[in-house]
């Protein structure tokens, strides 16, 4: 069973969502993160870079949230966000995210931190 999942399953689960060009070009960041931790997951989203950067700048714990499965959240120690639940909206006072700064995805035990930034166009925390 482990053989099986680690070759069929496991691949699909690290490429969720991208194309395979997507799953195979190098990112800014890569060179952050272990080979064997490396994921390129994607959706495509009808917008500009623009419109959606604000969505992406303040996601996480203890902030606007992930965008997902709240009561899911909650449960595993991952769901105390700024507004209860998922942003429903821009929260402006989360808008300014820097190298360096902490974005934790549960209890503060663990906390990547933004290692780069390009508005607009790249985010990657490492931790």
């Amino acid at each position: 069973m482990p053989l099986f999942y680690f070759a069929a399953i496991r691949p699909r689960l690290l490429g969720w969502g991208a194309s395979r060009h997507e799953r195979h070009q190098p990112f800014p960041g890569d060179d952050l993160v272990p080979t064997r931790w490396q994921t390129a997951r994607g959706i495509t989203i009808s917008a500009p870079p623009e419109e959606i950067w604000p969505w992406l700048v303040q996601i996480g714990y203890g902030r606007g949230g992930w965008y997902s499965y709240d009561q899911l959240e909650r449960r595993v120690g991952a769901g105390d966000f700024v507004e209860g639940v998922s942003a429903k909206r821009i929260i402006p006072e989360l808008q300014r995210l820097a190298v360096g700064d902490a974005v934790r995805s549960a209890l503060p035990v663990d906390s990547p931190s933004k290692s780069s930034n390009r508005p607009e166009r790249l985010s990657c925390t490492t931790g």
